[in-house]
């Protein structure tokens, strides 16, 4: 199997090496990768970005990861394009599993629609908190930002239905087919 790209911002962790109380990481992606990360999820631009978690294990080989990512970013208005800044502090949660250590007895049928999600499941024996923030920024970003004070009006956006506009050109080819 073929790696994958390599991540925009990474900061992994070994599994082996998390002590049975837990850790602590306060991690921050730099300009580059922060620009990277722009660039992966689309937005104009990212002046921070950063995590603070704790990473516990827990029973069954499950290690939990809790805390909160942060970030200033700007998007592009959906309607006009102007700049949309948005600040993000949201709480995470996500929880893992080395491979072949997850619990092989439960299929999907099992799963009831309340029950939490199953943990990824680990390979290489490493957690990627960089990825993993990068990912619930993703989750949350705005996927319509707009511009404070605009709204969508066809009428404001659209062309001129004049004699060069497309629309006319196919007004006129479909008078054309009537007659």
């Amino acid at each position: 199997m073929q790696p994958g790209p390599a991540p925009e911002f990474s900061f992994p962790i070994e599994i082996a090496q998390i002590p049975p109380a837990g850790a602590h990481y306060a991690i921050a992606a730099s300009p580059g990768e922060r620009a990277r990360v722009a660039a992966r999820l689309g937005v104009t631009s990212i002046g921070r970005l950063d995590a603070t978690v704790d990473v516990k294990p827990g029973a069954g080989g499950v290690i939990r990861v809790a805390g909160r990512i942060g970030a200033d970013l700007v998007q592009s208005c959906v309607v006009s394009l102007a700049p949309v800044p948005a600040t993000i502090d949201e709480q995470i949660e996500a929880s893992f599993v080395e491979e072949g250590r997850h619990d092989q007895r439960r299929d999907a049928e099992d799963v009831a629609l309340d029950d939490e999600e199953p943990p990824e499941i680990v390979q290489d024996g490493r957690i990627d908190l960089g990825e993993l923030t990068v990912a619930q920024l993703a989750l949350v970003l705005d996927p319509y930002p707009r511009a404070p004070g605009v709204s969508f009006d066809a009428a404001q956006w659209s062309a001129p239905a004049g004699k060069d506009s497309p629309f006319a050109a196919l007004a006129a080819l479909k008078k054309r087919k009537q007659t």
